[in-house]
Order: C-alpha cells, then structure tokens, then sequence
C-alpha cells in the first residue's frame, strides 16, 4: 500500500480517519452501523446478525462508548466468532469475539 497510496497510509498511520481504496471512513462506517443497530433495538426477542470484523469493532466501539476510532483499541474479530450486545437505553457488550464454540469442537 506505501507503493500505491503512501499518502492515505501515513495519514491512517498518524491517527486520520481517512478513506482506504475509496471506501467509507471509520466513522460513517459507524454512523451506518449503529443506524442499522439502533433500528434493532425495539424488537421484542433476540435478532441474530451475522457480518464481518469491521461492523463488529465499531458496533462494540459505539456501545462501549470510545471515540472515534476507538475501536483500533479492539482486537481484532476471529472469523465466526459470536459478539453479543444487549440493547436498551443504555447498550451493554455481554461478549466480544467468543470463539469457544468452533475450537472445542471435535472433528469426526
């Protein structure tokens, strides 16, 4: 990436919100995400989701209650991991990134 856009990678390195491959930024990721999220919270039961790391981290992000790129702070998202948020007036992170179900699975 420093070959093909060393300027977008030295602003993303010194702590910019910027636009990767012309892409969104962080925050309306976020704005996009929590969107979705907050429309969810007046469902009466659970609601299953299922996505990529990106959403994850700044759902969490959002919840938690960091600022804008708080969610550099987040370890990265295992792929089929299981991240519960319980929604309400006040959002709560019940878990991030459990993984127990798929490496304790046995093979046959």
């Amino acid at each position: 990436m420093a070959a093909a856009d060393g300027a977008t990678l030295a602003a993303w390195q010194g702590g910019r919100d910027v636009r990767r491959g012309g892409g969104e930024t962080f925050a309306e990721l976020r704005s996009r995400v929590w969107a979705f999220i907050d429309g969810l919270a007046g469902v009466n039961g659970t609601v299953l989701v299922f996505t990529h790391g990106g959403p994850i981290r700044v759902a969490v992000a959002e919840a938690l209650g960091l600022p804008l790129l708080g969610e550099r702070l987040l370890a990265p998202v295992d792929n089929c991991s299981l991240t519960e948020l319980a929604l309400g007036a006040t959002s709560v992170v019940v878990s991030y990134n459990r993984a127990d179900h798929v490496r304790n699975r046995r093979r046959s």
